[in-house]
């Protein structure tokens, strides 16, 4: 039984969280990466993956935000989450997992979880991937797909 309800998740490059109203402000919504590189930098700053060849990763920290609901009020429930990383063509660049768990008597959470840099291999539309698997559950269930878009400005 699902006892976990996600609600939404955003990709954003900073938030603030207010102490006294526990209220988030979100900055800079992240749609598009768009990436400054010489030809000769590339190249020198391209590293091998063992799985999917070239990557670039490129110094741009940003968040995923998520707010979960837990949907039964008398079970506290928990979770692992998986967030996958996509290129423009589909190879999995990168995975971030963390443990989902609710304190008792609160029926929402919201997660903040950093990433200092991101996986890049080419131009295109990239997607992060969430997914989650409760504690009494097999196997994953995506819940959100985050698209953004990333662009290479060749310097000379």
């Amino acid at each position: 039984m699902n006892n976990i309800k996600h609600a939404w998740s955003v990709l954003t490059q900073s938030s603030v969280i207010d102490q006294a109203s526990n209220n988030l402000s979100m900055q800079n919504i992240i749609e598009q990466l768009q990436v400054s590189i010489s030809e000769k930098a590339s190249a020198a700053f391209k590293l091998e993956h063992p799985e999917i060849g070239n990557v670039l990763p490129v110094n741009f920290p940003m968040q995923i935000i998520s707010l979960w609901r837990s949907i039964n009020p008398n079970i506290i429930p928990s979770g692992d989450v998986e967030i996958d990383v996509f290129d423009n063509i589909g190879d999995l660049v990168q995975k971030i997992n963390f443990k989902l768990q609710f304190e008792a008597g609160k029926g929402r959470m919201r997660t903040l979880i950093t990433i200092p840099a991101v996986n890049i291999t080419d131009t295109g539309l990239y997607l992060f991937k969430v997914k989650l698997k409760e504690e009494e559950q097999d196997s994953f269930i995506e819940v959100a797909e985050i698209p953004f878009e990333v662009l290479f400005i060749k310097e000379a």
